[in-house]
């Protein structure tokens, strides 16, 4: 594959890891009063056909979801989402790995009788 097509295919991948980066370096050169402050709880909510539009915290109003609304208004919201995959098994493996799942040729849900995609030795 030539570069050219290389990066008109990755650029986001690209991009994205550019701005990681600077952002890791950016914390690195952070001054020592910075350093010593508390670090932030992270909750990472990932829930099976859930998305933005159906949480009172973004507007929904059909569904009550006054917990996951107390914990939005305490911390910090994101209307920019993306996802590996357009079914939950990919998503998942893609979160907790760090990896694409067309790197391993997950397209789809496991099935029972499928192998295993994580090495579990």
């Amino acid at each position: 594959m030539k570069i050219d097509e290389f990066i008109r295919r990755h650029h986001l991948a690209i991009g994205s890891g550019v701005l990681l980066g600077l952002g890791l370096v950016h914390t690195g050169c952070a001054n020592k009063e910075t350093r010593n402050q508390e670090k932030p709880n992270i909750v990472i909510i990932y829930a099976d056909d859930l998305g933005y539009g159906d949480l009172g915290c973004y507007g929904a109003t059909k569904v009550k979801t006054p917990n996951i609304d107390r914990l939005a208004s305490q911390g910090r919201l994101f209307t920019d989402m993306h996802t590996a995959s357009a079914v939950s098994t990919p998503s998942r493996y893609a979160l907790l790995t760090g990896e694409y799942p067309f790197r391993v040729k997950s397209f789809g849900p496991i099935f029972d009788e499928a192998e295993l995609i994580v090495d579990t030795n």
